[in-house]
């Protein structure tokens, strides 16, 4: 009885864990920075790869999918890696 209960409590653990990986870790905010939101499919701006749209200026469009914190629209990624307004970048 005891080997049961040991294999039955194995599986709901691997079951949990394997579950908990596949979730994305953006519950409650706690990934996104100010004038930041979570996506599971944003689209975006890019200059060869999958930069995000930054103060560094114009970027090619491209059909790619990315899952993450992204800038809010009317906010761009400065050298520090913040969401500002374009009048606040150098």
């Amino acid at each position: 009885m005891r080997f049961l209960a040991l294999v039955v409590f194995a599986f709901v653990l691997v079951a949990a864990v394997t579950a908990q990986r596949g979730r994305p870790h953006h519950g409650g905010g706690e990934s996104s920075g100010p004038n930041e939101e979570f996506s599971t499919c944003k689209r975006q701006l890019v200059r060869g790869s999958h930069v995000p749209p930054s103060c560094r200026g114009t970027r090619l469009c491209t059909a790619d999918c990315r899952q993450g914190c992204f800038c809010k629209n009317g906010f761009f990624r400065n050298a520090r890696r913040l969401c500002v307004r374009r009048k606040q970048c150098p």
